[in-house]
């Protein structure tokens, strides 16, 4: 009995065992997948869905309704998106119409930000300088001058898939351009589009635009970066 109480008392008198190197480590692994696997999730809501690197060609057929006249547009635009939320611009298109056979260069150059609300959900703004020459019979038209564009809006992702997905964006416009193929010198409206996305960097996407009470439907074909 004497030394079975002795064994008990020196069991109980000894400190536990320290933890080994092994157990340590395998603590620290277990740790940083954790965070690991929080990490994606809590970055998600904040990281945006959209890629404001991109070249893009487009298609529009314009139509004027002050002139009844329809302008075919056919345009090239580049993006660059920078510390992840501002995105420069440049962008050329040809206009041309009927009327008076009036031909028209439009060059673009701009800068935007992007804010995502959530990771599908994008708010976007951005502001063009503009320089249009134009060449008609009509000597009026015939011209060269500049101005501004700026349009306020959104990019959602409803129908999200591994490798693409539908995007719905639209937004508000305001454009002031004198001697243009337009109706007014100042125009104020809005455009609403879709832009499909597959193979991962490549989309194609149409948009209708209204200004005033000129409207334009197009095409576009994008690749982004």
């Amino acid at each position: 009995m004497f030394s079975i109480l002795t064994a008990l008392a020196l069991t109980a008198s000894t400190p536990a065992e320290a933890p080994s190197l092994d157990t340590l480590s395998l603590t620290s692994e277990l740790a940083a997948l954790d965070a690991a696997a929080l990490r994606p999730q809590d970055e998600a809501a904040d990281e945006s869905r959209f890629s404001y690197t991109f070249i893009e060609i487009g298609a529009t057929q314009f139509d004027v309704d002050e002139a009844d006249e329809e302008a075919d547009i056919y345009y090239g635009r580049a993006s660059l998106g920078l510390f992840d939320i501002l995105y420069i611009f440049a962008g050329y298109e040809n206009q041309s119409t009927d009327f008076e056979d009036t031909d028209t260069d439009v060059i673009r150059l701009g800068a935007g930000v992007h804010f995502p609300v959530m990771r599908k959900l994008d708010l976007v703004a951005d502001i063009a300088w503009l320089y249009s020459d134009m060449s008609s019979d009509l000597d009026e038209l015939d011209d060269t001058t500049d101005g501004f564009e700026v349009h306020a809006g959104a990019r959602w992702m409803p129908l999200d898939w591994d490798g693409g997905g539908l995007e719905i964006h639209g937004g508000l416009v305001y454009v002031d351009l004198e001697n243009r193929i337009a109706s007014d010198d100042e125009s104020t409206g809005f455009d609403l589009g879709a832009k499909l996305h597959f193979l991962r960097l490549f989309s194609v996407g149409a948009v209708y635009t209204m200004l005033e009470d000129d409207d334009s439907i197009g095409v576009n074909a994008r690749v982004s970066f």
